[in-house]
């Protein structure tokens, strides 16, 4: 095993007991911001994989070791490595590892938490390897999810600034989710008679006793899965600001509940007028389940 594998191997062993110590505060300070999405153009990188999870990496990295589970690629002092669980098999004693920041996200459809650590390599006169110094690494787990296991990636350098430039091939994680079908609109459009009860609406606004400018209000009606009303915003209108909001409240406790499967989203305009108010469905979306 070389030198730079039995680091690396050290290294993940203290992640996977979780042995990381808080590291000086002039280290934790920094952000490194692992959970930014990054917008890097990853035309022409290589995909690489390792069972459950692969991830997109720069050319100028090559794939140096295969392990059980496991695969690691390297450029110069830099390395990412991929796998499944907590890693690899040979892993079986800690380290002196300290933690310097973690955040968590979501990458590929399933939650994953970014820990950056530290960790300090000294070489034995006896047999040096070349290779001592600071070393960071970002450490990106998702966990077991939806039938589908843990999965990890790394990425090590001695250069704490390497991580952030790095971070796109977490970004470019696989992990086995697949992406929702899109949404799509629906057509025909719903009628508004079956969006809201216009009746109760027109007796709520009657009792009231004052009159109603003209004008519009555009409201974006939300539904949840069982068609229930689960949230509502004034988007547009030129009717005053609190009359929007003030027709908008009478108007949401009249909403119909619509049937499970059907739109996830209506956009209906109200319109006031002399003669009365009129509803129209200006869209209405489906999201499949």
């Amino acid at each position: 095993m070389t030198a730079r594998r039995s680091i690396a191997l050290a290294l993940l062993a203290a992640i996977a007991i979780v042995s990381a110590a808080l590291a000086p505060a002039e280290r934790r300070r920094a952000d490194d911001g692992m959970c930014v999405p990054p917008t890097d153009d990853t035309t022409g990188w290589q995909r690489v994989q390792s069972g459950d999870i692969s991830l997109l990496v720069p050319k100028s990295f090559s794939i140096t070791v295969h392990s059980p589970g496991w695969v690691y690629v390297t450029n110069g002092s830099r390395e990412i490595g991929l796998g499944r669980g907590d890693g690899p098999d040979e892993l079986s004693t800690s380290g002196n590892v300290s933690l310097l920041n973690t955040c968590s996200t979501v990458i590929g459809g399933r939650p994953v938490t970014i820990q950056v650590l530290y960790f300090e390599v000294y070489d034995r006169p006896q047999a040096p390897t070349g290779n001592s110094g600071p070393k960071y690494v970002a450490d990106a787990r998702w966990g077991t999810f939806k039938g589908l296991p843990t999965v990890s990636a790394f990425i090590l350098s001695n250069v704490r600034a390497d991580l952030r430039k790095l971070r796109q091939v977490f970004y470019t994680a696989d992990v086995g989710v697949k992406p929702p079908p899109p949404c799509r609109p629906q057509q025909p459009k719903p009628r508004a008679d079956s969006v809201v009860d216009s009746a109760a609406v027109a007796s709520r606004l009657s009792s009231d006793g004052k009159p109603w400018p003209p004008g519009t209000a555009t409201l974006m009606l939300r539904f949840d899965s069982s068609g229930a009303l689960g949230s509502m915003a004034v988007t547009a209108g030129d009717l005053p600001d609190s009359t929007k909001r003030s027709l908008a409240m009478i108007v949401g406790t009249n909403v119909r509940d619509q049937a499970a499967g059907a739109p996830a989203s209506i956009e209906l305009k109200v319109t006031s007028a002399a003669a009365g108010f009129g509803y129209e469905v200006m869209s209405a979306t489906v999201c499949p389940p």
